[in-house]
């Protein structure tokens, strides 16, 4: 088990890292390549990557460390292992949005235990504590105080519309299809990780997703969404989500916070 001494070494890993980021954007520079999927890598998300996996390798050398920045740590499993995600939303860094995110996620027996996840743009900064739920506070600054996330969320009416958060970039017809059951919702475009930090906060119901993610993607968010009492599915099997799949890609998922129904065929 991660004492809270340790959980706020790794929180301070994702705020140094968030500061590094912010840095080269505010600074200009940023030098660009890209993947072989044609997806855009930066030296934010390098530079991020060296900060977090140099200090959890300090702090936990036991506990292997799985990074979308490490090509080699893929074809790697473990039961018990890192994996973050340096710079969550390139495209959306590089363009000068604010929705990217940083992440960090402690996974057990195939479960996201711990989630960190810092908005650096935003000033945002979300964790949650085993056992005692999701905080929430400010990513910079010496007075900087995490309140608990009130986890009181109830079920809805058979009226209630639903707050949908989809991606900017990937949404699908296959949402569309999904969402029917759900009769009457609004949809809010959302980039990143940040969706799953908003499901675990309440200010958003349902999150649904077709097209492809991998496990740094959404492991730091789904330990949030857990700890706040939602939950999350893979889709079409509708089973529990897991990690330490085979290269940690993900199936199409449904995510819902806390108190929404799961309508999965």
């Amino acid at each position: 088990m991660i004492s809270r001494q340790q959980l706020d070494e790794i929180i301070t890993l994702a705020v140094r890292a968030s500061e590094r980021i912010n840095e080269l954007r505010d600074g200009n520079s940023i030098d660009v390549s890209y993947k072989s999927d044609n997806s855009p890598v930066s030296s934010a998300d390098f530079q991020a990557n060296e900060i977090i996996v140099e200090g959890l390798q300090k702090s936990f050398p036991t506990i292997p460390i799985v990074s979308e920045e490490i090509p080699e740590s893929h074809s790697r499993k473990y039961d018990r292992f890192f994996v973050i995600d340096p710079l969550d939303g390139t495209r959306v860094f590089l363009r000068g949005e604010d929705e990217f995110t940083v992440n960090i996620a402690l996974v057990e027996n195939s479960v996201p235990i711990i989630g960190i996840l810092a908005a650096p743009a935003l000033d945002q900064m979300y964790f949650n504590v085993p056992g005692k739920g999701v905080f929430i506070g400010r990513c910079f600054g010496h007075d900087n105080r995490f309140e608990p996330v009130e986890s009181n969320r109830g079920s809805h009416p058979d009226n209630h519309t639903y707050k949908v958060l989809l991606s900017k970039a990937f949404s699908t017809d296959k949402e569309e299809q999904l969402l029917k059951d759900y009769g009457s919702y609004q949809t809010e475009c959302v980039s990143s990780s940040i969706k799953f930090a908003l499901l675990s906060v309440g200010k958003g119901d349902i999150y649904p997703r077709f097209r492809p993610t991998k496990e740094w993607d959404t492991a730091a968010g789904h330990a949030l969404l857990l700890a706040s009492g939602g939950s999350m599915i893979e889709l079409p099997s509708c089973s529990n989500f897991i990690y330490g799949k085979d290269n940690y890609w993900n199936p199409p998922f449904l995510a819902v916070a806390k108190g929404i129904p799961i309508h999965c065929k």
